[in-house]
């Protein structure tokens, strides 16, 4: 989620004119020094817009203008508070459980899961959506049962491992976390008509089909 790290550096110094190294660290799940990375990064390819105190790990705002920060205050408070969604469903040292929160958060509200799904959510190639729902699946094998090798149902015996449940009620916990996800990538990642969509969205083509020869 690259992009969604630079749009979340974006909207901290929209709202609070200031972002350090922990707050991106805790919560994209990031070592503290691939954190000061993106810092790094941001003021390379932005140099009038924030300043950096040598020895430090913070940047801040130049100027009172958010004008140049390609944002405003509304959108930048909705991203925070969608990243605060997600920040909660996700150990701060692994950043897979974001992503098998998310997978309960779709099974309560979908019965069901597939792999572009998860592709959309976390602008995943297919194949590493395909081995995030393995990983889970061997994590949780109770929890979902494997439909013609399309996608996943909802298992039986299902029980929420990751996502975290707020009063006890888990399909409004469960559409707080796919709405928090919709916010921060700006788009509808459950909407059927986008299947398999991922790979035009990452300037992909689609394989052509296999001619037989008879």
């Amino acid at each position: 989620m690259k992009n969604q790290r630079n749009n979340f550096i974006r909207a901290m110094l929209v709202v609070d004119a200031k972002i350090d190294v922990n707050d991106i660290a805790q919560t994209f799940a990031m070592k503290p020094a691939s954190a000061m990375g993106d810092i790094f990064e941001f003021i390379e390819n932005n140099p009038k817009l924030v300043d950096k105190n040598r020895g430090e790990n913070f940047i801040i705002r130049t100027g009172k203008s958010i004008k140049g920060l390609g944002m405003t205050e509304a959108r930048a408070t909705e991203l925070l508070d969608a990243f605060e969604v997600v920040r909660k469903n996700q150990i701060e040292t692994d950043r897979l459980t974001i992503r098998y929160a998310y997978i309960e958060a779709v099974l309560i509200k979908m019965n069901k899961i597939g792999r572009d799904e998860i592709a959309r959510a976390f602008e995943l190639a297919g194949a590493a959506a395909t081995r995030t729902m393995q990983s889970y699946v061997e994590i949780c094998p109770e929890n979902v049962e494997l439909y013609g090798r399309k996608y996943h149902t909802k298992g039986e015996n299902f029980a929420p491992k990751y996502l975290k449940i707020e009063d006890e009620d888990e399909v409004k916990s469960a559409e707080r976390l796919i709405n928090a996800l919709k916010t921060i990538v700006g788009e509808d990642i459950l909407d059927p008509t986008r299947s398999k969509m991922w790979r035009k969205e990452r300037g992909k083509e689609e394989k052509p089909g296999r001619v037989y020869r008879r």
